[in-house]
């Protein structure tokens, strides 16, 4: 066989893989399709990509007191990690890929009360009583960008949705002897 006539026939070959996985990327009711005989077309490879990642979930009972043991609640370009900073308090770093601690370098941070780097800022939720201890339960979701804290007396709920720029931190009082004193923002 001549040189260009396998580099032709490589190329026809190259060209369908790729096709099939651009099909493949798609789900079923996106690439939903009839042939010419009326019967429906499916993609080959259809993962559930919630089931495929939720493998890789995160448990953990105890309180998280370091802001560098944190459970990182993030979409790939804005989110920071989350952790306990006191038995009354929920501490989030909060991180975007453009703006860095030391100019331009990435490095872990020399301040230690800032716990492993800086970015934007950090957000504290101060209950105003002691709420984290041994007893707290905390579940990342890493398909969802979702991070649940759970006590006998709260439950916090931080999301970083893909797509967005935003983060949503909602929270229930499960007991009433605890407030949410107060929020700050620092920057």
């Amino acid at each position: 066989m001549k040189k260009g006539k396998r580099k032709s026939i490589l190329a026809k070959l190259l060209s369908c893989v790729m096709v099939l996985q651009v099909a493949a990327s798609f789900g079923a009711s996106s690439y939903a399709a009839e042939s010419e005989s009326g019967t429906s077309v499916t993609p080959i490879f259809n993962p559930d990509y919630a089931q495929l990642i939720g493998r890789s979930d995160i448990s953990y009972t105890g309180q998280i007191s370091n802001g560098m043991q944190g459970f990182s609640v993030a979409n790939g370009r804005f989110g920071g990690p989350v952790w306990q900073s006191t038995d009354s308090t929920l501490t989030m770093q909060v991180n975007h890929t453009s703006v860095f601690m030391f100019n331009d370098a990435s490095s872990v941070s020399k301040d230690h009360l800032n716990s492993g780097g800086g970015g934007i800022g950090r957000i504290h939720v101060n209950f105003g009583g002691s709420v984290f201890g041994g007893d707290t339960e905390n579940y990342l979701s890493l398909y969802e960008g979702r991070l649940d804290v759970t006590t006998p007396e709260v439950a916090v709920e931080v999301l970083c949705p893909i797509w967005t720029w935003t983060l949503t931190l909602s929270f229930s009082v499960l007991r009433t002897i605890v407030k949410c004193r107060r929020i700050l923002p620092s920057i």
